[in-house]
C-alpha cells in the first residue's frame, strides 16, 4: 500500500507572520548640570562609553590623562601576561617575570626596541605583531584627541558674576558686563539674553523667551560691553519677586558670539544668572580710565564690583 503522504501545515500569510524583535537598546540616566539648573535625563539610549569621542573630548585635563595612562598600563599588562603563556617566547627575559615581560611590552608598544629582548619564537612573533598595531593605532587616537582638545575654539570672555537693575536712560533696566580676555578683539559679536522659566504654578514645562537688548551687536569686542535690558512694565521681570515664588527655578541665560581674530576661528560663550545673581539698588563700578600712555585701561579685575546707587554721581 502507498503510504499517503502527510498533511502539510498551512501556509502563514506573510502579513501575519511575527516580525523578529530588534534588539532593545541600553538605556541609562543621565545628570545634567546646567551651571545651576539641575536635571536627570530617563532613559537616555547610547551615550557613556557608546559615544567615547564626546566622553574624551568633554573631559576634564587631569581626567582624560588619568584614563589614558591607566588603560595603557592595562594594554601592556595584556599583552606580558600573553608573553608570559608560553615559555620562552621572547629571547632575554627571564622565564615567568611579569616585570620583564610588563617592559618587553611597553617597548614593543611604542614601537621602540633596545635590542636586549627580542621574539623567538613564532607566538611570540605574533604577539609582538599585533602589539605593534594596537601601538600606531592607540598612538593616532591618543594624538587626534590631543590636538582636537588643543585646537578646539573657545571664546576667552568674562561676563560680570552678578546683573543689576537700576535705571537707565530713564528706564528701569536690567544691566550685565562682558569682556574679551585677549588681546585682539572679537569681531561682528552678537549678544543674546533668553530667560527660561515656567510659565504656570501647573505648567510641566518650560519656555524661552527673548528678551529685547538696547543693542545685541556689536562690530568689535576689545574692552568691555554693558548688555542692557530695558524691562517692560508688563513684560516678564517687571515683578521679580513674584516670578522667583512661582518658579525657583527660574535662569536668565546671557550668551555671546562672534569672530575671534586671535584664532580665526568662530566662538561663543554664555552665562547663566539665578535669583541670587540679580541685583536691585547696586550699579556696577567703573572699570574704563584713562592711561597715561596709552589711552583707554580696562580693568577686568572689577569687573563683578558693585556699589550701591546712590554712591554713584548723578
Amino acid at each position: 500500500m502507498r503510504k499517503r503522504p502527510l498533511p502539510r501545515p498551512p501556509r502563514q500569510d506573510k502579513r501575519t507572520r511575527r516580525a523578529p524583535q530588534a534588539h532593545a537598546p541600553s538605556r541609562h540616566n543621565v545628570r545634567l548640570d546646567f551651571e545651576g539648573l539641575r536635571a536627570v535625563k530617563l532613559g537616555v539610549e547610547g551615550g557613556g562609553w557608546r559615544d567615547a569621542y564626546s566622553l574624551l573630548f568633554s573631559m576634564r585635563w587631569h581626567v582624560f590623562a588619568a584614563v589614558f595612562v591607566v588603560i595603557y598600563l592595562a594594554l601592556n599588562a595584556v599583552f606580558a601576561l600573553l608573553y608570559i603563556a608560553q615559555t620562552g617566547a621572547i629571547a632575554g627575559a627571564r622565564p615567568g617575570s611579569f616585570l620583564d615581560h610588563f617592559f618587553f611590552s611597553l617597548e614593543t608598544l611604542a614601537t621602540v626596541g633596545y635590542g636586549e629582548m627580542s621574539p623567538q619564537t613564532l607566538y611570540g612573533h605574533v604577539i609582538a605583531a599585533t602589539e605593534i598595531i594596537c601601538g600606531v593605532a592607540f598612538t593616532a587616537v591618543l594624538t587626534g584627541l590631543m590636538f582636537s582638545r588643543f585646537s578646539r575654539p573657545k571664546a576667552n570672555v568674562v561676563f560680570s558674576a552678578v546683573a543689576v537693575i537700576v535705571p537707565f536712560e530713564g528706564r528701569r533696566s536690567l544691566l550685565l558686563r562682558v569682556a574679551s580676555q585677549r588681546s585682539r578683539p572679537m569681531t561682528d559679536v552678537t549678544a543674546r539674553l533668553t530667560l527660561l522659566h515656567r510659565p504656570g504654578e501647573d505648567a510641566d514645562m518650560r519656555r524661552f523667551y527673548d528678551l529685547e537688548l538696547l543693542r545685541d551687536n556689536a562690530p568689535i569686542l576689545g574692552l568691555s560691553w554693558t548688555m542692557v535690558h530695558p524691562i517692560d512694565p508688563d513684560g516678564p521681570l517687571a515683578d521679580l519677586d513674584a516670578l522667583f515664588e512661582a518658579d525657583p527655578q527660574v535662569s536668565l541665560i546671557a550668551t555671546i558670539s562672534g569672530q575671534d581674530e586671535t584664532i580665526s576661528a568662530n566662538v561663543a560663550a554664555r552665562r547663566v544668572y539665578r535669583k541670587g545673581d540679580i541685583l536691585e539698588g547696586r550699579s556696577f563700578v567703573n572699570i574704563v580710565t584713562t592711561h597715561p600712555r596709552d589711552g583707554l585701561q580696562v580693568d577686568l579685575g572689577r569687573i563683578h564690583e558693585t556699589e550701591p546707587l546712590a554712591a554713584k554721581p548723578v
